[in-house]
C-alpha cells in the first residue's frame, strides 16, 4: 500500500502557496491558520476532510481572500479530485508517515562516516 510522503505533499503545499497567496497568508493570521489546517489534513479522520475544505472556503469567500481562494482550488483539483484521499491520509495508519525509513537510515550512515575525514 504505496502512501504520499507527507514531508513531500506539505512541501508541495508550500510551493503552490508561495506561488499563488505568499503576501495574504503572510499578513492576515486568519489565512495562515486555515492554510495549516490543510497542511494538516492527512492526519485528520477523512470522514470530515470534505468538510472542513468547505467550511475553509466558505469563510474565505465571505472575507474575499481571492489569492487564497486559488490556493484551495488547486488543493481541491489536486488532492481532493485528483488523488484518492487513501494515498495521502494517515488518519488510520501512522506506522510509517514518510517512506522515507531507508533516507532516515542513509542519513544516519552518512554522519558516522563524514566526506571530509578530519586528522585533529
Amino acid at each position: 500500500n504505496i502512501k504520499y510522503c507527507i514531508w513531500h505533499k506539505k512541501k508541495s503545499l508550500e510551493i503552490k502557496k508561495n506561488k499563488l497567496c505568499y503576501n495574504e497568508v503572510k499578513n492576515y493570521n486568519n489565512i495562515f491558520i486555515y492554510y495549516k489546517a490543510i497542511s494538516y489534513l492527512p492526519f485528520i479522520n477523512p470522514e470530515y476532510i470534505f468538510d472542513i475544505y468547505v467550511i475553509i472556503k466558505i469563510k474565505s469567500i465571505k472575507n474575499n481572500y481571492c489569492q487564497f481562494l486559488k490556493f484551495l482550488e488547486y488543493f481541491y483539483k489536486t488532492y481532493l479530485v485528483g488523488y484518492d484521499i487513501k494515498i495521502w491520509n494517515y488518519y488510520n495508519n501512522m506506522e510509517h508517515i514518510t517512506y522515507n525509513a531507508s533516507e532516515s537510515l542513509n542519513n544516519y550512515l552518512n554522519n558516522l562516516f563524514p566526506t571530509k575525514p578530519s586528522f585533529y
